[in-house]
């Protein structure tokens, strides 16, 4: 036993010693070749936004030495670090030792920022010829272009264009991040065409000729309609219309239609001695020049130096003129036993006592406020027209009497009072009715005088009497309607004939649109629109006047028309002038005028502007006016004829040609 051991621990120590020395003599194992080195890298993220940075990792064994491209050099066996690449990038990592070298590649991948690009066009919108600014604005290209032939630009930069049609312009931004586009809109806007046509003369006689003349832009066809057809962009022709006629110009371009229109009068036969081819006569009511106009500047107003200007009521109190501030009032006694008791023999110093205090009141541009639609107005718009055109301050009531008294003496110079003062028309379907309504009322006799719608009807001149609820007096309902305010229902000649007619805006306005308007053409509003007391909401009256006179203004017949407008009464109001009394009364029955001042305006291209005329008138002088224009002469009966002698004329507040009718 122990000689068994022993030969194992001399085996083991050979073993052990061959370890060590690789047992060469004993010949027990191989001999191993020297270790190789080895290398590993890695990279996290693999893939990183420009700016950003990602993790390398590596690790070697049987190195000496361990680098890593890219600037980084000698690292240690092991280890980690950040990098942070402007591009894709190849790390390689390089382990060597006497036995060799290894090495191993982490890449990491770059992702280029796609790039932006931002364009835009101002102004937006232009007209041909004109011109728009492209602005743009890119990030991330390499290179940028813009269509419409426009080409390479800068990344930034701006530029003027001039389209002459729509056109949408587009960027395009190209870079190693993509290709981006972006667009912009400049819309050229068609010109829209113009138009204006003319004509001279625009009132001619049967047979006579007018020429019109006719300007256009933008347009590519242009049209004149009643035959004329097809026309160059601008010219002239001659026209010779037998009846009145409107004519209508079509413009049409690219950019749309345009019209404009003239409207050439053929007057009926009889010539106008003035430019003054259309008169319209607008009766209000019931207002003294002193209380609608007493403090118009430049106006023969209210006078506080004067003994009438304090006077004493019933009452026994002193009353002087004050401002009105309400926008209704009542109405005030106005018939010719008042009016002559006012009057006072010329002293005009008994209406607070006769008509009460409120007759000693007045309007002025203060009181302003909402008609009954709801739209603003105030006396201020009355007083505008007077500064603007012609205002009489001395024209009188024909007759110092009511309705029809003025009325009357407009259209025939003749009143008779003992047959019609205060009395109902003999011909009026309504007048019973109102008789049965007022038992003290009285129906007048027929009137057989000429008046002068006898006259323009025998020269075949166009006119009309035109009342607001006519109808209501031709179908007799009588609702709304006042017989005594129709002159035209008193005479046998003119009563309910087509010249006696019912009044609509609408009706006036397609009138004159159409250049159908009749030469001479009263008007007179219902009680809720002419400004009579006790009617309702006195700015309703002011409106209804502004109404007309913007419709004739906003109308072709406008520069051939004048428009007066005067009111049919004082109404109980003060005044302080004391009416002439006219010599040898041609009734022989006196007391029948003149009466108080009413105010009167004329309104038109041929009355004088901002002026006050001071000339002594009345009713009868436009009468005459009529009867000079038209070439109708005076009425020839004796009375009417004496008394139109009596009256002077209006031409001190017109500009245009004027005179007195023949006898």
């Amino acid at each position: 036993m122990y000689l068994a051991m022993k030969r194992l621990i001399v085996v083991t120590s050979c073993i052990c010693v061959g370890l060590m020395s690789g047992c060469r003599g004993a010949g027990l194992l191989p001999a191993q070749p020297p270790p190789v080195p080895t290398a590993a890298i890695t990279a996290s993220p693999a893939t990183v936004a420009p700016g950003k940075s990602t993790t390398i990792s590596w690790s070697t064994a049987y190195a000496s030495t361990v680098t890593i491209n890219n600037g980084i050099g000698a690292v240690a066996f092991s280890g980690s670090m950040a990098v942070s690449p402007a591009s894709t990038t190849e790390y390689t990592i390089t382990a060597t030792s006497v036995n060799g070298t290894a090495t191993s590649v982490a890449t990491v991948t770059v992702q280029s920022s796609p790039p932006t690009a931002k364009l835009t066009a101002a102004p937006t919108a232009i007209t041909i010829g004109n011109s728009a600014t492209l602005t743009w604005s890119t990030t991330n290209a390499t290179t940028v272009t813009i269509d419409n032939g426009i080409g390479t630009v800068a990344a930034s930069g701006s530029t003027t264009v001039s389209p002459t049609t729509t056109t949408t312009y587009t960027l395009t931004a190209t870079g190693s991040g993509g290709t981006v586009t972006a667009t912009a809109t400049v819309t050229v806007q068609e010109l829209m065409p113009t138009a204006k046509l003319f004509a001279a003369p625009t009132a001619i006689k049967p047979g006579e000729t007018s020429e019109l003349t006719w300007t256009t832009t933008n347009a590519t066809t242009v049209s004149i309609d009643q035959g004329i057809g097809i026309v160059s962009p601008s010219g002239t022709t001659v026209v010779s219309p037998t009846n009145t006629t409107q004519y209508i110009l079509t413009a049409t371009g690219t950019g749309g239609t345009a019209t404009a229109s003239t409207t050439v009068t053929v007057q009926p036969i009889g010539t106008t001695n003035s430019p003054i081819t259309n008169l319209i006569i607008l009766m209000m009511q019931n207002h003294s020049l002193d209380n609608l106009f007493g403090t118009f500047p430049g106006a023969n107003g209210l006078n506080a130096s004067l003994p009438s200007y304090h006077q004493v009521d019933a009452a026994g109190n002193t009353v002087s003129p004050t401002p009105i501030t309400s926008l209704t009032v009542a109405d005030l006694a106005h018939n010719e036993p008042v009016y002559a008791a006012s009057w006072d023999n010329g002293a005009m110093d008994k209406f607070a006592f006769e008509e009460g205090d409120q007759a000693m009141q007045y309007y002025d541009t203060s009181l302003s406020g909402m008609a009954t639609d709801k739209k603003p107005y105030g006396i201020s718009t009355l007083w505008n027209y007077a500064k603007q055109y012609a205002l009489a301050d001395n024209f009188y009531m024909s007759v110092m009497s009511s309705e029809p008294a003025q009325e009357l003496e407009l259209v025939s110079a003749t009143v008779d009072s003992h047959r019609t003062s205060g009395s109902l028309p003999y011909y009026d379907p309504c007048s019973a009715v109102e008789q049965q309504k007022n038992s003290g009322a009285t129906i007048a006799v027929p009137l057989g005088e000429t008046n002068v719608g006898d006259q323009l009807t025998a020269k075949q001149i166009t006119w009309a009497y035109s009342q607001i609820s006519f109808d209501n007096s031709q179908n007799g309902t009588c609702t709304d309607y006042v017989p005594q305010e129709e002159p035209f229902q008193y005479f046998t000649t003119t009563a309910n004939s087509e010249h006696t007619q019912n009044f609509t805006l609408a009706s006036f306005n397609s009138m004159l649109a159409a250049g159908t308007l009749p030469s001479v053409y009263w008007i007179q509003p219902d009680g809720a629109r002419d400004m009579h007391p006790g009617g309702g909401n006195v700015l309703d009256g002011v409106e209804f006047v502004d109404e007309i006179v913007q419709a004739v203004k906003s109308s072709g017949q406008w520069q051939n028309t004048a428009i007066i407008i005067l009111f049919d009464e004082s109404g109980g109001w003060y005044d302080h002038v004391p009416p002439p009394q006219l010599s040898g009364d041609p009734f022989g029955v006196g007391g029948q005028g003149l009466g108080m001042r009413v105010p009167v305006m004329i309104i038109s291209p041929y009355a004088k502007t901002n002026y006050i005329s001071h000339q002594q008138m009345d009713f009868v002088s436009i009468l005459r006016f009529i009867q000079w224009n038209w070439n109708l002469g005076e009425i020839p009966a004796s009375i009417q004829h004496a008394r139109e002698q009596q009256s002077g004329d209006i031409c001190d507040l017109l500009t245009s040609p004027c005179g007195a009718p023949s006898p």
